[in-house]
């Protein structure tokens, strides 16, 4: 990836290529070309879009401030995205419909073996036979 960039690009590039968000990014870049577009991807490469047709193919960025013109349009996709359902969370229920009876003497509940993690048979069988 690094080996196609600019040469004055790869100061910056290089910081993030280790990182999983970037690594990511460049991952979905790759598989667009067989697969359908990722919607991050889909901002990012609209956004760099609007930045080539602004400054031209080979944009340098100052260090001076300049205002972000584009945000409306990226955050009417994003908007756009969010107002479509993903997933549909059931309503919570409770998990122990028998109430637990309580050891006063104690003052701990007393366990249910029911609901308690079983060990499967043979690794009781292994453990014994060593």
């Amino acid at each position: 990836f690094l080996s196609d960039q600019p040469q004055h690009h790869l100061p910056f590039l290089s910081r993030f290529i280790e990182t999983q968000m970037f690594a990511t990014l460049v991952d979905n870049k790759i598989l667009s070309a067989w697969m359908k577009v990722e919607p991050n991807l889909r901002v990012f490469e609209r956004r760099i879009k609007l930045l080539r047709q602004d400054y031209g193919e080979s944009f340098v960025r100052t260090p001076s401030y300049e205002p972000c013109i584009h945000i409306n349009d990226s955050q009417r996709l994003l908007e756009k995205r969010l107002a479509s359902v993903d997933t549909q969370v059931p309503l919570p229920r409770e998990l122990l419909t028998n109430h637990v009876a309580r050891n006063t003497r104690a003052g701990f509940p007393l366990l249910d073996a029911t609901l308690l993690n079983q060990e499967p048979a043979l690794r009781y069988k292994i453990h014994t036979c060593i």
